[in-house]
């Protein structure tokens, strides 16, 4: 996966949270097992040997779905070929977001709502997951308010390890630790 844009406010906020909840869909390490299921490419950056897209039925195989990306990998790792997704460094994209509008209609977060097969799994990670990460901030908040030092702390707590676990995203997009303290926002703003 190329490093995406992340030069407007907007993308600073959502591109490295597109790409963590992108990892956390698909983990890299279980994409690149051969004996595990998880398949997921990123689509800019796909290359296929002639031979394995011509085993798997070519493009008219994947030509229906909406996220085709994916739906290629799956393809390919069906037919026993191998995958490798990770993040690259030197290679960046070209392609600037301007808007938040244009940001959330490329991300997957709307496709992927609309997903036949894993349609009910993915919506109900992404409720739940947008749950966990609003129910951090607002516990946070209601028990410095309240008094309630143990909600405040497990708040606080649970809302650090999530930025901890979002930092090594960060660094990649060269962004400050502290903004990973913004992941909850950027999920908001995500699901839109």
């Amino acid at each position: 996966m190329v490093a995406l844009s992340c030069v407007t406010g907007w993308e600073r906020l959502l591109i490295p949270a597109f790409v963590y909840f992108f990892r956390l869909l698909y983990p890299f390490a279980w994409v690149n097992d051969d004996r595990r299921a998880t398949a997921a490419a990123a689509g800019g950056c796909v290359l296929l040997a002639g031979p394995m897209l011509t085993r798997i039925g070519g493009v008219e195989r994947i030509k229906g779905d909406l996220i085709d990306d994916c739906a290629l990998a799956s393809a390919v790792k069906g037919a026993g070929g191998r995958l490798w997704l990770g993040l690259a460094t030197t290679s960046r994209s070209v392609r600037p977001y301007a808007s938040l509008d244009e940001i959330c209609r490329w991300s997957r977060a709307r496709r992927t709502r609309s997903w036949s097969i894993r349609r009910r799994l993915l919506a109900g990670w992404s409720r739940g997951w947008r749950c966990s990460m609003s129910c951090r901030p607002r516990h946070s908040r209601r028990g410095l308010r309240r008094g309630a030092g143990i909600i405040a702390a497990a708040g606080l707590l649970g809302w650090g390890v999530m930025a901890l676990t979002y930092a090594p995203t960060m660094r990649l997009y060269r962004r400050p630790r502290m903004a990973a303290l913004g992941l909850p926002l950027a999920a908001f703003c995500i699901r839109r």
